[in-house]
């Protein structure tokens, strides 16, 4: 069983395997570390990844890309639409259950749509089949991460494209956050944090289409992010997208067309931009070739880029990275110089002037090592490590160092609900969830004549469960939606209502119930109603006091004296505390209606998943059968012409070639060229049953003369054992070396015999002494021969007692002495030992002096 973490990013996506040795980054079957994330779709086929990226340029209507950029969006929004502008040629439409984003695509010779959330499990599908190749287990596990800046509709689309693809979901993990815990686990684990000062580190991460800056605090095994801040269209795509109009406004002063405009130009554009911009990271680079083959109308295009032009271009981009450094700096409560390391991650970080930049906005030494940044991390493998980590700390299959991390809320979040009912009072105590989550539930409360409450501030510790308590008797809606303040950083267009619930509160009898309602901000970052529970007051009969008696009641007058003293003029009786009241949880049904796919377009889509699956091996194994076929007709022509032409007929050559030539046309010029699995077993077993009989009397031709030989070697063995002398051979009788003699003989006859039969036929002609006929003649051969050859000696009989002369002379009545007794020499047998001396205390001694050597040396050992 595999666990994995997969970074799944706008370009590409890695895999990391978590294992006992640490976190590998898996291997695609193209030995890549980074798969294209890409899902393309021809005929009856659709391609994942890399073989989709093959094909992206030629197939580019039915191939979805930047399915990171618009999962969980609505089609409507402006960010959605500029996006959609930027893919041309590919046909988008919004989806009416949802109003999220659909792409139309021809799949099964029919046009389909296909959501963004299917496209990104088909994705998820290929990591998992790429995990699985390269692990060799099956994955049950992962983690997967996701931008911090996602929306809670987002957030939901992405955890059902993992039930889609099947893929067990432990977490979505903020890129910033496993990119931090891949920094800290192994640091912390040597112990260069301390327990008690928090070091404080930046992560700058510039991907392809994003920039993020956060701020995380280590201690000994745990971090915190403490801010982070975002940019959401500031990546490497920008500057290649800077390159590309460059290149397109050169081509166009040449030649008067505009290539920006052409869907294939374009993408010929972008891959010249994106080499061009590789060309131009290292530093002291100054001037990238640029050259472009066909790039419209058979035009090809030669140019150069300067490094200067480039920063010129791109000064806009640059001056983009300083609002969420500063800003991430803002929100931490931090200096520039209160931070021990500033680390850079992102394949577009490469660029030079980004980390002279980076390092000016941050006041570094421009004049250290890559300018005072730090680059300990692998700039595309950070995350996907950060992520497997975190799959083997949340898999019950993995026990790994404790290691606590505290995430941040992205948005603030609150709750509306109808202002006719107010709610309770605020009761400060806390209260540790039944669950047993990480953080203890807070009473939350509005003050009066409120009916909204922000219960999740930005930056706030998650996972984290707040609870809110109302007093209502009937079913009450509550609205969760995002704050205002959270408006200005979302994307123009977002829905800010994230989700509404409903209560179903059951009371008994007239009294208004409180109920609790307990909210929780999960590990994926995405908010839910957890449960509700109706606080019902359990109402306790006072006790009647029994009587008492009259030594009873003086001595209470006189403890009441006593306790009376200090305080004259007050009642001598104390007045009893009032009984703290106590409640009954009823848990509550709750309405909460899950963002995006409802349950039946839900199952829909794991259906729909399962049979192109399905369809996908099918097709594998009637391409492989399809192959079987194509290989085995170019091999057999060229060997009934070579090494088979001995072993074949003039008729048979002639029939069995013209049976390849029609196999051929009808696999490349007929119906051939596509059908099922069971027609392509069938024509290569109609050819094999040609060419099947050639090839065996080859191969019976090449194996009988070692068959033979190891025949006559068992003949020759056993006649030498027939005629040995050999004392272990001295209780074999001659009727048994008889019965082996005849059979040497008569195995040597029949083999004899047979080659004589066979070596007056051809090789073209069917053996009649074949290498099983031998082989089965030698086993016999063997199991008539073997037993006598291995039979074992008799066992010697026993010798009689004789009787000595001594025993003779003896008494009969006297005992006999045991025979296999040691006889001590040079002892009197007729000496008896002495006595064993008294001690002094009159009992019989023991002679301490010596010792059992094996009984001491137990003892020393026991000890």
């Amino acid at each position: 069983m595999a666990v994995v973490g997969i970074d799944f990013g706008n370009l590409n996506c890695v895999i990391a395997q978590a294992g006992r040795g640490g976190v590998d980054v898996l291997l695609n079957g193209a030995s890549k570390r980074q798969n294209a994330c890409a899902v393309s779709f021809q005929g009856k086929e659709r391609f994942m990844g890399d073989e989709a990226n093959a094909i992206a340029r030629s197939n580019y209507k039915n191939t979805s890309v930047n399915m990171k950029r618009l999962i969980g969006r609505k089609f409507s929004e402006q960010e959605v639409q500029e996006e959609i502008a930027d893919l041309p040629g590919r046909q988008f439409e919004e989806m009416p259950d949802t109003g999220y984003v659909g792409m139309k695509v021809n799949y099964n010779d029919a046009e389909e749509t296909m959501t963004m959330e299917q496209c990104c499990a088909m994705m998820l599908t290929k990591a998992m089949q790429i995990a699985e190749a390269s692990a060799g287990a099956k994955v049950v596990d992962a983690v997967v991460s996701v931008p911090g800046y996602w929306s809670d509709a987002q957030r939901q689309s992405m955890i059902q494209a993992c039930n889609i693809a099947g893929l067990n979901c432990l977490r979505l993990m903020h890129e910033n956050t496993a990119t931090a815990l891949a920094f800290g686990i192994f640091k912390s684990a040597k112990g260069l944090f301390d327990a008690e000062k928090p070091t404080n580190v930046m992560f700058l991460d510039l991907g392809h289409a994003s920039f993020t800056a956060s701020c995380v605090s280590f201690q000994t095994g745990k971090l915190a992010v403490k801010s982070a801040s975002y940019d959401r269209s500031l990546g490497g795509r920008e500057f290649d997208n800077l390159i590309a109009k460059y290149i397109a406004d050169e081509f166009k002063a040449k030649h008067g067309l505009d290539a920006w405009e052409n869907p294939k130009a374009k993408m010929k554009l972008m891959a010249a931009a994106e080499k061009a911009k590789k060309t131009l990271s290292p530093k002291g680079v100054t001037e990238a070739p640029i050259s472009v083959e066909c790039l419209m109308e058979d035009l090809d295009f030669n140019c150069k880029l300067t490094l200067e032009n480039l920063m010129e271009m791109a000064e806009p981009l640059l001056a983009r990275l300083e609002v969420p450094i500063r800003e991430a700096l803002e929100v931490a409560g931090l200096t520039p110089a209160e931070l021990s390391s500033v680390e850079i991650v992102g394949g577009s970080t490469r660029l030079e002037f980004v980390k002279a930049r980076m390092s000016k906005v941050l006041d570094l030494d421009a004049s250290a090592i890559n300018m005072g940044l730090s680059t300990t991390m692998n700039a595309d493998e950070s995350v996907c490590r950060g992520c497997a980590l975190q799959a083997a700390m949340l898999s019950t299959r993995f026990k790994v160092k404790e290691f606590n991390i505290y995430e941040a809320v992205s948005y603030p979040v609150k709750l509306s609900w109808d202002p006719i009912d107010q709610m309770v009072e605020d009761e400060k105590e806390a209260e540790v969830e039944e669950e047993g989550d990480k953080k203890e539930g807070e009473d939350a409360a509005a003050e009066a004549g409120a009916n909204e409450l922000v219960v999740f501030k930005k930056n706030d510790s998650t996972p984290l469960i707040r609870r809110v308590t109302f007093k209502r008797r009937e079913p009450f809606t509550v609205t969760a939606t995002y704050d205002e303040a959270a408006m200005s950083e979302l994307p123009p267009g977002t829905d800010p209502v994230i989700g509404q619930f409903t209560v179903h509160p059951t009371p008994k009898d007239d009294v208004v119930p409180k109920i609790r309602v307990n909210i929780m901000h999960d590990l994926h970052g995405i908010l839910t109603c957890k449960s509700a529970q109706m606080m019902e007051e359990i109402k306790e009969e006072p006790k009647a006091e029994p009587g008492a008696s009259e030594d009873a009641k003086a001595a209470e007058g006189k403890e009441g004296d006593q306790a009376a003293s200090p305080a004259e003029g007050k009642d001598a009786e104390a007045e009893e505390p009032p009984r703290k009241k106590r409640y009954k949880k009823v848990a509550l049904n709750v309405d909460w209606p899950t963002p995006g796919l409802d349950a039946t377009r839900l199952q829909s889509c794991i259906d729909k998943e399962t049979q192109m699956q399905d369809q996908d091996l099918l097709i594998t194994a009637t391409n492989n059968a399809k192959n079987d076929v194509e290989s085995y007709i170019y091999s057999m022509r060229d060997k009934v012409i070579d090494s088979l032409r001995p072993y074949c007929t003039d008729d048979e050559k002639a029939k069995f070639e013209e049976a390849l030539t029609n196999a051929e046309n009808w696999l490349y010029y007929e119906e051939g060229y596509d059908c099922s699995k069971a027609e392509y077993e069938g024509k290569l077993q109609s050819l094999k049953a040609l060419g099947s009989p050639i090839e065996r009397r080859q191969v019976e031709t090449q194996t009988r003369e070692p068959t033979v030989n190891s025949l006559k070697k068992s003949i020759q063995d056993y006649k030498s054992f027939v005629s040995s002398t050999d004392e272990k051979y001295a209780h074999i009788t001659d009727v048994e070396r008889d019965i082996v003699r005849k059979a040497c003989a008569d195995e040597e006859a029949w083999i004899y015999d047979q080659l004589e039969a066979q070596g007056k036929l051809p090789a073209n002609v069917d053996p009649v002494l074949t290498c099983n006929i031998i082989s089965q003649h030698q086993r016999e051969f063997q199991d008539k021969c073997r037993p006598i050859m291995t039979k074992p000696k008799p066992a010697p009989a026993p010798k009689p007692k004789e009787n000595s002369k001594e025993d003779e002379g003896k008494d009969a009545s006297e005992p006999a002495a045991d025979a296999d007794a040691p006889k001590a020499e040079g002892v009197d047998p007729n000496f008896a030992p002495p006595p064993p001396a008294a001690d002094a205390d009159g009992s019989e001694g023991k002679d301490d002096a010596i010792e059992d050597p094996m009984e001491t040396e137990d003892a020393k050992q026991i000890d």
